[in-house]
């Protein structure tokens, strides 16, 4: 953690980087070193992609603000797919807007397909530490509740709202319950 944070600084120090546009991303054991660097340097990145891995659900309040796109593939055999959903889950619960892309397949190595997703990048460059999110992807509930956390206990369920990605029209949207 410390030399990560070192040789950030030494680069920082030495070449004309742009401070507000650091970006961290990891996968599978880098995913969760992803999840240490953002947890423990609150203030150091404009953005994170974490994937295959997951995070120290705890400090999720610490990153409320800071614009992520977490992915992972349902049926990962190396690493729970539980560990993202739960540290998801404690982003919202604890105020955040964390993007988090599921895959049904691709186990473990889905970094290629994440990495290729169209809008990554123009999102992740879209980024600057210190200036509003675009969070994009983005999914606007407005009915039955604008709030993040609804419950509910019904098997069915009629919802409306918008939906953005970087400009495009969406086509489709689709929910899993994870309950």
């Amino acid at each position: 953690r410390q030399q990560v944070f070192g040789l950030m600084n030494l680069l920082l120090s030495q070449y004309g980087i742009d401070s507000n546009r650091l970006y961290v991303t990891g996968l599978s054991m880098g995913g969760y070193g992803t999840w240490d660097q953002i947890t423990q340097f609150t203030n150091m990145y404009a953005a994170a992609i974490p994937m295959s891995s997951g995070g120290n659900t705890a400090l999720a309040s610490r990153i409320i603000n800071l614009p992520i796109w977490n992915f992972h593939a349902a049926n990962d055999s190396v690493v729970n797919v539980s560990g993202s959903r739960t540290t998801i889950s404690a982003l919202r619960t604890a105020g955040g807007n964390p993007i988090y892309t599921e895959y049904a397949s691709g186990d473990h190595a889905i970094w290629t397909p994440a990495y290729n997703t169209p809008a990554l990048m123009d999102w992740v460059y879209s980024q600057a530490r210190g200036a509003a999110s675009t969070n994009e992807p983005l999914l606007a509930i407005t009915s039955p509740t604008a709030g993040a956390i609804w419950r509910t206990g019904r098997t069915n369920l009629n919802l409306a709202g918008t939906a953005g990605a970087m400009g495009q029209a969406l086509t489709a949207i689709s929910w899993t319950n994870f309950a």
